[in-house]
């Protein structure tokens, strides 16, 4: 016999969208109830994602000019990796894709309020792009059992950072050079890098032991 939809619903209910898949609504006349709770899920891991790109876009309004640079401090990268890891590499990747096509199209959500295709052409555009592939990375590590304890965390986030660090430098030369993309790009970003990863990783711990903390509760209940 084959399944019904609310034979769907319920194995979703009870294990959650797999991390990625398009959820496909299956209507039918005889299952309203399990038709409507697809589309929740459908309609969750899409908010998700906004709320993903909001988030970096956010960040992205903390900002400092550096002198010399063509890059400004920020906390975007903060933003970017603690969205991989708790969206995973799909969801995280698409949310920084909604976040990169909604500055092109002329949203003002760049670093300094920032906006236009010209961004991702010019000297940062190789940062920009390195953010979709960071987030990816991250999610990709939690999904693969990467240790979820700090310095675990914090080792994944420094290599986040240094993705994003190298991909933005090597766009960054053939603007200025290699001299000064190092100097300019890579250097002073170095000393933020390791604390930002370090903050996400705390961040990371206490929403994990928050997590564990509530199902621990669920099944009390």
């Amino acid at each position: 016999m084959a399944p019904s939809t609310d034979d769907f619903s319920d194995w979703f209910s009870s294990n959650g969208p797999l991390d990625g898949d398009v959820i496909v609504v299956l209507s039918s006349p005889l299952h309203p109830q399990g038709t409507r709770s697809l589309q929740l899920i459908r309609a969750r891991d899409w908010a998700q994602i906004f709320l993903g790109a909001a988030a970096i876009a956010g960040a992205a309004r903390l900002a400092l000019p550096f002198p010399g640079s063509p890059v400004p401090i920020s906390a975007q990268t903060l933003a970017v990796l603690l969205v991989g890891w708790i969206l995973g590499s799909r969801h995280g990747l698409s949310a920084v894709l909604l976040y990169l096509a909604a500055g092109a199209a002329g949203l003002p959500i760049f670093a300094d309020g920032a906006f236009g295709i010209y961004h991702l052409r010019g000297p940062t555009g190789g940062y920009l792009a390195a953010f979709a592939a960071a987030a990816w990375l991250i999610g990709r590590l939690r999904e693969q059992d990467w240790p979820k304890g700090f310095l675990g965390v914090t080792s994944a986030m420094l290599l986040g950072h240094t993705l994003i660090l190298a991909i933005g430098a090597l766009w960054l030369s053939s603007f200025v050079g290699w001299e000064r993309a190092i100097t300019g790009g890579v250097a002073p970003f170095l000393v933020g890098a390791a604390v930002k990863s370090a903050l996400a990783a705390g961040i990371v711990v206490l929403w994990h032991r928050r997590g564990r903390a509530s199902r621990a509760s669920d099944a009390l209940g």
